[in-house]
């Protein structure tokens, strides 16, 4: 449920899905989505969603995974990705071959401080 929320939120704030959540137990991150920079160039964004009970959080990673960057290029890949806008799919074909692709760490916090509060973006 956090890792659905949380995607439905970064769509919300103007995001790009490119894959959404698969489920808890599933390896991997948790979605992937594009969205312009602060310097208005686009990036990939790998997402995983931490939920706590307590209110306390990992520290996020500060690092992509290989895997996760294996899972954006399959995302991307032709036949796959179909936004219905070749010139925006080029743009994030283009992120992806520039490298531009960063880890984010969300925060579901359920504990009684902070009930169904999503941070991190």
């Amino acid at each position: 449920m956090a890792e659905a929320e949380a995607c439905k939120a970064a769509l919300r704030r103007g995001e790009i899905g490119l894959q959404r959540p698969q489920g808890a137990n599933i390896n991997g991150t948790d979605f992937i989505s594009a969205a312009p920079n602060a310097q208005g160039v686009m990036e990939l964004i790998v997402t995983d969603v931490k939920m706590s009970t307590t209110g306390r959080f990992p520290a996020p990673r500060s690092t992509v995974p290989p895997a996760w960057v294996a899972e954006v290029r399959a995302a991307v890949a032709p036949g796959r990705l179909n936004l219905d806008d070749p010139i925006l799919e080029q743009q994030i074909r283009d992120a992806v071959a520039a490298g531009r692709i960063r880890s984010r760490q969300l925060n579901a916090n359920d504990s009684p401080a902070g009930p169904g509060r999503i941070t991190g973006f």
